[in-house]
Formats: structure tokens, C-alpha cells, sequence
């Protein structure tokens, strides 16, 4: 399924590799696209965080406060599907 056929069904997936721990600007970047995602009304989620970026999070006093952050893409997936299945219409 492309990309724009996802998100006309309602499932805006977007996958970000190779982040490295210390790259700063685009973990804040990302953290930032989340919130401006969530004044819409929709959810992000953050999956499979490795140890680097996570330590660099903590480092850079990066506030995560309110978003989802799940250990691995299917736990991510698993909430997805539960967010879904209990949205009206």
C-alpha cells in the first residue's frame, strides 16, 4: 500500500531510521513533529528506541512528558490497532 493510500485510509505511518545518539536536532525535531501531530488530534508513537538515542535523551534533558514511547514495533502495532478498534466511526 503507498504511502498516500495509507493515510487516506486513515493509517499515517512513517518510519525514521538511523538516528544516532547524538544527533540532537532531529530527536528534537521529531519530539516536536509529535506534539504539532498531536494539536490535530492524532497520535504518534515512538518505537524501538535504542540505548544510544535514548541515553542521548536523557543527556540532552529532552522533555518526552505525554508522548508514547513503546519498546518495539509490535507493541506499537498492538496499540495501534487498540486505539483503532475503540475510536468512534
Amino acid at each position: 500500500m503507498t504511502r498516500r493510500r495509507r493515510v487516506a485510509a486513515g493509517d499515517p505511518r512513517t518510519a525514521v531510521t538511523g538516528v544516532e545518539g547524538d544527533e540532537t536536532p532531529p530527536l528534537a525535531g521529531l519530539v516536536g513533529s509529535a506534539r504539532g501531530v498531536a494539536l490535530l488530534g492524532a497520535t504518534c508513537m515512538f518505537t524501538g528506541i535504542r540505548p544510544a538515542v535514548a541515553r542521548a535523551i536523557v543527556e540532552r534533558d529532552i522533555d518526552l512528558t505525554g508522548l508514547v514511547i513503546l519498546r518495539d514495533l509490535k507493541a506499537g502495532i498492538t496499540r495501534a490497532l487498540a486505539l483503532r478498534a475503540a475510536s468512534p466511526g
